[in-house]
């Protein structure tokens, strides 16, 4: 949970205080857009000034630990009025300010959502007029497979008499510049055996920035403004701002 990544955290920044600094931040060894910006000075990865210092990681660590505490308690952004959301969105713009745009960030792999500003009262994503779901609203995660070209939007939702249900969205993924922009290709009910024919009522109890969109909007962009190993920062192309966690 977010309680229990931003202990996490705090423990790392305490161990890390005067510590070498970590070679990568991100899945794979490989290193984070933040580190590879203090590399292209001198292109050389190997000189000691090139890497990021204990005070660097540690200001990286305290600006994470800040937005996981700016939107716990938040339920995703249902539960937040618009000086919380300020606050988010200020920690927001604070981690990604070091992120330099023009090249698209891998996002692969299935992230949590934890935020977002199409939830809440003053939400009116897509021309929508309710954020608010019907139905008791699972997790949301969203699955990105680049080599692939795919991005699923998957989310759990309670329906009386039938227990949880798996909606999955899918999308198709195409890299253009700095952006992922996805295509709309179909809705998918897992973890039971009904056809999504038959239950018109779960898709109609969706916020409005879930349900599968209407035909003129069916493609959207997003751009990560900050990915690491186990948080991401995505930026819609409608202004809506979402912050997901592994």
């Amino acid at each position: 949970g977010i309680s229990g990544m931003k202990m996490a955290m705090q423990l790392a920044m305490q161990q890390r205080a005067g510590a070498r600094p970590c070679r990568g931040w991100r899945a794979g060894g490989r290193p984070c857009i933040r580190r590879r910006a203090l590399e292209s000075g001198n292109g050389s990865s190997s000189s000691p000034s090139s890497s990021p210092s204990s005070a660097d990681v540690v200001s990286l660590l305290e600006k994470k630990v800040a937005v996981l505490g700016n939107v716990s308690g938040s339920d995703r952004g249902f539960g937040f009025d618009a000086e919380l959301r300020k606050a988010v969105t200020t920690s927001v713009e604070d981690l990604c300010a070091g992120c330099p745009a023009g090249e698209a960030k891998d996002a692969t792999g299935t992230w949590r959502l934890v935020y977002s500003t199409n939830f809440g009262p003053e939400a009116n994503p897509r021309g929508g007029s309710r954020s608010q779901p019907l139905l008791p609203l699972g997790q949301v995660y969203q699955r990105i497979d680049v080599e692939k070209g795919r991005v699923d939007n998957i989310v759990n939702v309670d329906v009386p008499l039938l227990g949880t249900i798996e909606l999955c969205l899918e999308h198709d993924l195409r890299v253009e510049g700095d952006s992922y922009v996805i295509t709309f290709t179909g809705t998918k009910v897992g973890g039971s055996s009904f056809e999504l024919p038959s239950l018109p009522n779960v898709l109609d109890s969706l916020p409005q920035a879930l349900k599968p969109p209407q035909q003129e909007l069916s493609s959207a962009s997003f751009v990560n403004a900050y990915v690491d190993a186990t948080m991401r920062v995505s930026r819609g192309d409608r202004g809506e701002l979402r912050v997901y966690v592994k």
